[in-house]
């Protein structure tokens, strides 16, 4: 993988949100699904990506405020 090759997997975060893109609401047709009004999104994502910024946000925050103790890389678990 490039990003370990180049700098390494220890600072890495990946979130990832539960969304179903393949499966709409049970009395929704699949065009309705795939392909929402205007102004809206499909499947949840917009609530998907407002958990994600939610949740990343939060960590990124934690690791600004302590970093000397994230600086040289991800602390041990206590």
């Amino acid at each position: 993988m490039v990003i370990d090759r180049l700098y390494g997997t220890n600072r890495i975060l990946s979130l990832r949100g539960a969304v179903n893109f393949d499966q709409g609401h049970p009395n929704e047709s699949t065009l309705d699904h795939l392909d929402p009004a205007p102004g809206e999104t499909a499947g949840g994502f917009e609530e998907t990506v407002e958990n994600i910024v939610l949740v990343g946000s939060t960590v990124v925050d934690h690791i600004v405020n302590n970093w000397s103790v994230w600086q040289q890389g991800t602390p041990a678990r206590p």
